[in-house]
């Protein structure tokens, strides 16, 4: 079965691909926009698992036209079960000082990644009237942040979109999953002077992604929030 999970070279989404490679059943793929690093993940995850069944593509999912691209060698590996929209990008904002062009940048990687590739995808997925397209999402899509604003924008419409998924495909037999994490342990905070202790385990949302898509058919995990026990940052 084919799992697909993008911006996975680091963080959340190297975690969640880790965890569906301890189950040899699921075929992976996944992308990053730098060559470099996809290929240091892939050695470390063939290595960790060598009997693993893994591919990936270097591609900046930022860029429309390349998603398709994206979208075309996924579906030359097989029919895609999972899609796991990943990728993303946080750049402190806010509506006095942020450029013009800033909503769009963070709108095409937080927002219009997740909706190509879906539309991409979604064809196949219906044909097959199975699926479950999980959208990883952010405290930051239901909680307003200050200095955030495009990215506040951009999630929490990735969060309706997810709402919107939904309702739409239910009776296609196609689950829609919006995951919720606050601070994640990530590179993100790099450089910052937060105690690790402080910050949500990648490996934990992993965790939790991966159990959801063990339920029965007729059971679906609409939402999932986690946060640090000791709450935002």
């Amino acid at each position: 079965m084919l799992v697909i999970i993008t911006g996975a070279s680091r963080g959340i989404g190297y975690s969640i691909a880790e965890r569906f490679l301890k189950d040899r059943k699921f075929q992976i793929v996944i992308c990053c926009k730098h060559k470099k690093n996809l290929e240091s993940s892939l050695i470390k995850l063939k290595s960790k698992y060598p009997k693993a069944n893994i591919a990936g593509q270097d591609i900046d999912l930022s860029i429309t036209k390349n998603i398709k691209s994206f979208a075309n060698f996924c579906l030359a590996l097989g029919s895609p079960f999972i899609l796991i929209n990943n990728v993303g990008s946080f750049k402190s904002s806010s509506i006095f000082t942020e450029n013009d062009t800033d909503v769009e940048k963070s709108l095409s990687i937080n927002l219009f990644a997740a909706y190509h590739l879906t539309k991409c995808l979604l064809p196949k997925m219906v044909e097959n009237r199975n699926g479950h397209i999980i959208n990883i999402c952010s405290i930051a899509s239901i909680k307003g942040f200050k200095n955030c604003s495009a990215y506040n924008i951009a999630k929490f419409a990735l969060y309706g979109f997810g709402k919107y998924l939904r309702e739409e495909l239910k009776d296609l037999n196609i689950k829609v999953t919006n995951v919720i994490p606050g601070a994640t342990n990530t590179d993100s905070w790099d450089g910052m002077d937060i105690d690790p202790k402080r910050l949500i385990d990648p490996n934990d949302i992993a965790e939790m992604i991966y159990s959801i898509t063990k339920l029965s058919k007729q059971s679906l995990v609409e939402d999932i929030i986690i946060r640090p026990q000791l709450g935002d940052l």
